[in-house]
Formats: C-alpha cells, structure tokens, sequence
C-alpha cells in the first residue's frame, strides 16, 4: 500500500456511490506508489463483502471513467498476472518521484506485444497493445490475479471468430467476467445464453452495441444452463 493513492481516492476522487469508493479504495490499498495493483477480483470481493460481478461492475465504470486502466505485469518469476493502473494525477505521482507515463518507468518494461505467444501460465491476455505491462518487483501474494483459472464460454465453433473479436474489443478481464460461464449457440438468431439475471441485466445494458454488430440485431440473450436452449 501506498498512503498518497489511498489519500487521493479518499480525498479527491468522485464517484457515483460508496460501492464504488469502498472498491477503489480496496484496489488502493493494494497498489504501489505509481498506482499499479494485482489483486484477484475474488479477493477484492471477499474483502468488500460484494458478489465478483458487482466488483466487476464497479472497475467498470471506473475504466469508462478513466479512473483506471487494466494492467498486464510481468512477475519476477515471468507469470503473467492481471490488474489494474490508477491514472493518478501529476501531484500525487511527484510525491512518487515519477512523471506523466509516456515515458519508461523505473522497474517497467514492455511484453513481446504479439497476440499469439502464450504467457508462462498458457493463457492469452487480449488486447495488451491497449494495456500497460509492468514488471512487478517483489512478492506476488495469494491474492493476485491468475487469468488462467478464470472460466471460459461454451463457443459454437463457427462462432469462435466473432466471439474473439469480442473478447479483443472489451477486454480478457471484462469478457471472462461477463461471458466466462456464458454458451454462444449458433443459429438463427444467435443465442447467447447466461446462468444469472443479473449477468443478462449488466451484458445487455453495456454490450449491446458489441453484440449486435458481431452476431444481429436479433441475437438471443436468454437465462439458463448450458444447452438449455
């Protein structure tokens, strides 16, 4: 933890609701003096008594924002991990001794940014040339992020395209999150099948627009298990 990130998320930052402050100021407290953090996002729940969407809602809202920015680091042990950059404000990153981030950080250096050179734990992370890559220095605990062990969606092979270039567009975080226990049936329309009300709820409200224009007008967003429908 750092106390100068904590400080300006308690003393600066505005947002929509206390559910979104008690997230950022979990992720704060977990971040380094330039704002970099790994956390799990099950651990940021457990921490913040909040169901994994809900916290996942909130970095949302926090991204479109850009409150934050997701974060690719590089372990000293070369496991890639997941997380999150705060864009902090030039007063709060002086007191770190840095500057605005066009240039090289201190202990940061970039990945091999080619889409189709797995990481050391074999999994993909989408969309890094829109992601900072940080080389984490030190311990990485038992609460930072392991995208392998995240679920990954039941996928009609003839739909495998359309549905990677979703995952490139939000984000392998937000996908996994969203879609990671969700089944792409194809057909006409396609049906995008999901287990939870609220899961159907937040796709619709925020992905519309992505789904549409990857599957129809008249894609299916229905509630159930796997091949329920």
């Amino acid at each position: 933890m750092t106390i100068n990130v904590l400080n300006w998320v308690w003393d600066e930052l505005a947002v929509e609701s206390p559910m979104e402050k008690l997230v950022l100021l979990d992720l704060a407290d977990q971040s380094d003096s330039i704002g970099f953090a790994y956390p799990s996002i099950d651990y940021i729940a457990r921490r913040t008594g909040m169901a994994v969407r809900t916290v996942y809602k909130w970095l949302e809202i926090a991204t479109d924002k850009g409150v934050i920015t997701p974060a690719a680091g590089i372990s000293k042990n070369g496991y890639e991990v997941q997380g999150w950059r705060f864009n902090l404000p030039d007063h709060i990153l002086a007191k770190a001794g840095e500057t605005r981030r066009e240039r090289p950080r201190k202990g940061c250096a970039p990945r091999a940014q080619n889409s189709d050179q797995p990481s050391a734990r074999g999994a993909k992370s989408a969309s890094l040339s829109s992601e900072t890559v940080h080389h984490v220095h030190g311990h990485i605990g038992k609460n930072h992020q392991e995208p392998s062990l995240n679920p990954a969606p039941s996928v009609a092979p003839a739909l495998e395209p359309r549905v990677e270039r979703l995952r490139e567009r939000i984000g392998d975080q937000f996908f996994r999150a969203w879609f990671g226990d969700a089944e792409f049936i194809e057909g006409e329309p396609v049906k995008l099948v999901v287990p939870k009300e609220f899961q159907r709820n937040r796709i619709k409200e925020r992905y519309h627009g992505h789904l549409t224009a990857l599957f129809g007008d008249d894609l299916m967003i229905l509630l159930g298990g796997p091949s329920d429908a």
